[in-house]
């Protein structure tokens, strides 16, 4: 949708800027692209803590906690 393209790209020009954004997300998609790290939760304890190119590529993480994959 294009409310969360605008909001992508409003976010991606704050970090840009330098800011540091604490961001709860359910899109993985927009999550991969604005983030400089990931943290998977499961039943409030972390279980992936990465980077977006190391999530992308866990596939094993993506299945078991996010569905995808």
């Amino acid at each position: 949708p294009i409310v969360l393209q605008q909001l992508g790209e409003q976010l991606l020009e704050l970090k840009a800027a330098g800011l540091s954004i604490f961001l709860v997300e359910q899109n993985l998609g927009l999550a991969l692209r604005l983030a400089d790290e990931i943290h998977v939760l499961d039943r409030g304890q972390i279980v992936f803590r990465d980077t977006p190119t190391a999530l992308a590529t866990n596939a094993d993480v993506k299945q078991r906690y996010l569905g995808v994959g």
